[in-house]
């Protein structure tokens, strides 16, 4: 699964349209509606969401679940 960093405002949504830069990707990468993505918000939240609508001018996904990631007690 392919995951992608987006700003933190944009996980409070159902939807999210996602910037510029991530629609190049997803051309790039030949994603599809109805294709899985993961989004991270760099805090330690993770989203599953599907992909719904990709076109040239946006890219809409439908955030599926939310999940706090956990890190290692461990100094790296």
């Amino acid at each position: 699964m392919r995951r992608f960093f987006i700003a933190p405002s944009l996980l409070a949504e159902e939807q999210v349209n996602l910037p510029d830069d991530i629609c190049r990707h997803f051309r790039v990468l030949r994603l599809k509606p109805g294709d899985q993505i993961e989004l991270l918000d760099g805090l330690g939240q993770i989203a599953r969401a599907r992909i719904e609508t990709i076109t040239r001018q946006k890219t809409l996904v439908r955030i599926e679940n939310r999940r706090q990631s956990r890190e290692s007690a461990l100094p790296v």
